[in-house]
């Protein structure tokens, strides 16, 4: 090693997401930095190191021997920084300084904006950092303070509250829908496909709705959720979505086809923080608000309303 009086936090908090995603692309995605900026700072980092970290491989990195001797401590540092980081926001009595959110896009951009535009303008001392993804933030490895997730049970290390049950159906465009009633072909309707790598999505097989082909292929739920509106078809969106957008209308006869369970999460050694509980609080309040709409029980009006 021929210069490792040069190496910070930053430099380990890098070689740390390379060695968990292995590669540069996944690092990328972990640390919101443009791919460039990752493979610069790796190259300065090996040439510190004076050997490389990872052999380069068509299947992506493999860590070298330089590398596993220098994970370990890494990781210890790492161990150390959270468990200061989450002692001093843990004892913050202002409520002021930074909060990290952590969600999936279709929650940030079609429900919580909002909500976290009206907390903003009431605890103005609050900055905000959201992390849309989805992927799932590691609370334990402080990736986030409060996370918003779905699942039937949370992890018995965090803490946090039971949202209401996120309800789906299956939607198409009104216009669209009109059209193929009009012109005799209602059962042409087609599902907008997920991935060519499933020859039986879910989405086909819990829902009523079996027949019509798979077409095309839109990965994002938000692309979807666009296809949808454009008349490419049908396809399963939270009612949070569907039932507020008035270009959009349930297919007829899908129903409710599935609910996922809500929380809204945090590391147990945040509870005493003043910011991370009342953000907590006022989100858990503002999405029960919304609960009709969330759990599809809203009145819904059919294609010909």
């Amino acid at each position: 090693m021929s210069r490792t009086e040069d190496l910070n936090w930053a430099d380990l908090k890098l070689f740390l997401a390379i060695y968990r995603r292995l590669s540069v692309r996944g690092a990328s995605q972990s640390l919101g930095t443009s791919h460039s900026t990752i493979s610069r700072r790796l190259e300065r980092l090996e040439t510190s190191m004076g050997g490389p970290l990872f052999f380069r491989t068509p299947q992506g990195f493999v860590p070298t021997e330089l590398a596993e001797q220098l994970v370990t401590r890494a990781e210890r540092v790492e161990s150390e920084i959270i468990g200061l980081e989450r002692d001093l926001t843990g004892r913050d009595v202002e409520l002021a300084g930074v909060l990290r959110i952590a969600t999936t896009p279709l929650v940030s951009q079609k429900l919580l904006m909002p909500m976290l535009a009206e907390f903003s303008r009431d605890y103005p001392g609050v900055d905000l950092h959201l992390h849309a993804s989805y992927g799932i933030a590691d609370l334990a490895r402080s990736q986030a303070d409060i996370a918003i997730r779905f699942q039937e049970e949370p992890a018995p290390f965090l803490v946090g509250r039971r949202l209401p049950e996120f309800a789906e159906s299956i939607y198409a465009s009104r216009t669209h829908l009109s059209a193929l009633a009009a012109a005799g072909q209602r059962d042409s309707l087609n599902w907008i496909g997920w991935s060519r790598g499933y020859s039986e999505p879910d989405w086909k097989t819990i829902s009523s709705i079996v027949d019509g082909p798979a077409r095309h292929d839109f990965h994002d739920p938000l692309d979807q959720f666009e296809a949808v509106r454009a008349g490419l078809g049908m396809a399963l969106l939270p009612c949070f979505i569907g039932d507020a957008d008035k270009d959009l209308v349930r297919v007829p006869g899908a129903g409710l086809v599935r609910k996922r369970t809500g929380w809204i999460l945090t590391h147990p050694e945040l509870r005493s923080s003043q910011r991370v509980q009342t953000c907590i609080r006022f989100l858990a309040k503002a999405i029960f608000r919304q609960e009709a709409l969330i759990s599809g029980r809203l009145p819904v009006p059919g294609p010909g309303s």
